[in-house]
C-alpha cells in the first residue's frame, strides 16, 4: 500500500506564498524604504523592504495599490507650488479627539484641505483668521491637512493625528 503525505495548510500557505512572490517582482520597480535589500543570483532577483508581512491587492476602476509589492510606476497627481510670504499658522489639539483648530496670524484668507492617507478628501474650506473643524466622525489614525493661499500656492501641511 503506497502513502500519501498529506502537507498541513499552514505549510501549503507558506509554499505558495514564497512562490508567487518570486514571480511577482519586475526588476524595474523602484521603493524607497528605510530598510531592505536586493540580491540576485544565477538570473532571480529578490527584493524586500522592512514591514512586508502581508500583501493586500485593491483596486479601483483602473487603479490597483498593492501593499507588500513594490511598485512599477508613480504618477504625481496634483502639484502645488509653494507660497513666497511667511506664514505663522498654528494648528491645535494634535492629537485631536472632536475638534481641530486651525489660527493664522494674518487677515489673509487660508484654505484648508483635509485628506485621508488614501488621498480622499474629507473636509475643506476657507478661514480668515480662525476655523475649528470637527473631526469627531473620522476613524482614529493619521491624517494630512493641507493649507494654501488665494493663489493656490502651498502655505504650510500637517500630520493630524486623530485619537
Amino acid at each position: 500500500m503506497k502513502r500519501i503525505k498529506i502537507i498541513s495548510p499552514a505549510l501549503l500557505t507558506l509554499y505558495l506564498l514564497i512562490s508567487t512572490s518570486v514571480h511577482a517582482q519586475v526588476a524595474n520597480q523602484h521603493l524607497i524604504s528605510s530598510a531592505g535589500s536586493s540580491y540576485q543570483a544565477n538570473g532571480f532577483q529578490m527584493d524586500f523592504s522592512v514591514g512586508q508581512l502581508i500583501n493586500t491587492t485593491a483596486s479601483v476602476t483602473n487603479i490597483i495599490v498593492t501593499q507588500g509589492f513594490h511598485q512599477s510606476f508613480s504618477e504625481i497627481v496634483e502639484a502645488l507650488e509653494v507660497a513666497d510670504e511667511e506664514f505663522h499658522i498654528s494648528t491645535f489639539p494634535n492629537p485631536a479627539r472632536n475638534f481641530l483648530t486651525i489660527q493664522s496670524e494674518s487677515d489673509i484668507t487660508i484654505f484648508y484641505t483635509l485628506y485621508d492617507l488614501n488621498g480622499a478628501k474629507l473636509a475643506s474650506g476657507a478661514f480668515n483668521t480662525s476655523i475649528t473643524i470637527d473631526v469627531q466622525p473620522l476613524a482614529k489614525g493619521s491624517y494630512q491637512l493641507f493649507l494654501t493661499n488665494s493663489r493656490e500656492e502651498l502655505v504650510q501641511t500637517s500630520k493630524i493625528l486623530l485619537k
